[in-house]
């Protein structure tokens, strides 16, 4: 009888990322032998932020606000529909859903020989997604791991000395862990006091293999024409304005997918200068990657998903971002995927390859993916 183990992440965080690398660490456990499933962990706050609603009407402001994204409000919707039926084909989840972690603690038919907490930024105090439940203190029974979870970066300077004092206490149940940046792991050794030493490890996209993403992209174009991918997790003024003087030099569309937490007004300042594709959840996102002309974002994991489908991508002030600078410094190519304003005009008057071959920074990755598979091997032994 295979092993049963259990993940809790930001699975049901709308958010092609998020739902994307709680798809890959699944298939990764699944392929390796073991039963397994995503515990699914969904609290109120996150279920509250990712649902799409009209505003509460106080004042003019928010009414005409209401009206004018009215649009917006109609495709979120969809959009919503299209990221929970990912959730539900393509993720084993538990039969129950839990919302608090007292209900987790409770139920004591939750019962698996592994719990591994990550990856994403689920120990992030101050992400909108965080609960303590993260850190596994529920966990009755079973060895407790931690795969490549993030603190983020603002806010590894700003955790307090009881927030210090109660990581401590939940990491000393752990029995394996390892982190996804070094910065957190730094964190980690000054919170322990150098007790625990996590091994830095691989995002799980990058464990799952590429012919299998290219596979889930499908075979058929969504969209019919040339354009460029505007990837933002959140909607970014300065990321909105560099694609758009970009795209213009090209004389390309900007496709620009639709999440929950895109403000309003954000959405408002692109109307007319952007083509929303709103029916788009995790998979449709795959597509649109797969067969844009060019990638402009300031995402991690559209940078990921642009090297997999060979894609010519830019990074928004990449060079600023730990994740992205570390991955692309690897190939040497930090500075020709970096976009920013002193090198815009410098990539305007460059032609667009037509496809671009990532084959280095993969081979650089191959010792630190296979370390973060044999760390994964060790921990579920």
């Amino acid at each position: 009888m295979n092993k049963k183990v259990g993940i809790i992440t930001f699975h049901a965080s709308h958010n092609f990322g998020s739902m994307l690398q709680a798809y890959a660490l699944q298939q990764v456990i699944l392929h390796m032998g073991f039963d397994c499933k995503i515990i699914n962990f969904r609290t109120k706050r996150q279920n509250d932020f990712y649902t799409p609603r009209f505003m509460k009407q106080k004042g003019i402001k928010r009414f005409l606000k209401n009206i004018l994204t009215l649009g917006y409000i109609k495709q979120s919707y969809l959009q919503y529909g299209i990221f929970e039926r990912f959730l539900f084909e393509n993720l084993i989840l538990t039969d129950r859903t839990y919302t608090t972690l007292e209900e987790l603690e409770q139920d004591t038919e939750l019962k698996f020989d592994y719990i591994i907490s990550g990856s994403d930024q689920i120990w992030n105090i101050s992400c909108i997604d965080f609960d303590w439940a993260y850190f596994l203190p529920f966990v009755k029974e079973g060895k407790r791991i931690a795969y490549a979870p993030s603190m983020g970066r603002r806010v590894l300077s700003e955790i307090g000395s009881s927030c210090d004092s109660q990581i401590k206490t939940c990491l000393k149940e752990y029995d394996s862990i390892s982190v996804r940046e070094k910065m957190t792991a730094q964190k980690i050794c000054d919170i322990s006091g150098y007790r625990y030493t996590p091994e830095v490890v691989v995002d799980p996209t990058l464990l799952y293999p590429r012919n299998e993403w290219i596979k889930l992209a499908g075979d058929t174009p969504l969209l019919k024409k040339d354009y460029l991918l505007l990837y933002m997790p959140a909607f970014d003024k300065k990321t909105f304005n560099l694609a758009r003087k970009y795209a213009k030099s090209k004389q390309l569309p900007i496709i620009l997918t639709l999440l929950p937490n895109h403000s309003k007004w954000g959405v408002l300042e692109v109307y007319g200068k952007a083509e929303f594709h709103c029916v788009t959840g995790p998979l449709e996102f795959l597509n649109l990657c797969k067969y844009a002309k060019v990638i402009v974002g300031n995402s991690f994991h559209a940078v990921i998903f642009s090297m997999t489908f060979e894609r010519p991508f830019y990074a928004v002030d990449g060079v600023k971002d730990d994740r992205i600078s570390n991955l692309l410094q690897k190939a040497d190519i930090l500075n020709e995927h970096n976009l920013d304003e002193k090198n815009l005009h410098i990539l305007q008057q460059m032609p667009i390859p037509e496809r671009c071959n990532y084959e280095e920074v993969f081979s650089s990755l191959s010792q630190e993916i296979d370390t973060s598979f044999a760390f994964l091997k060790d921990a579920l032994k």
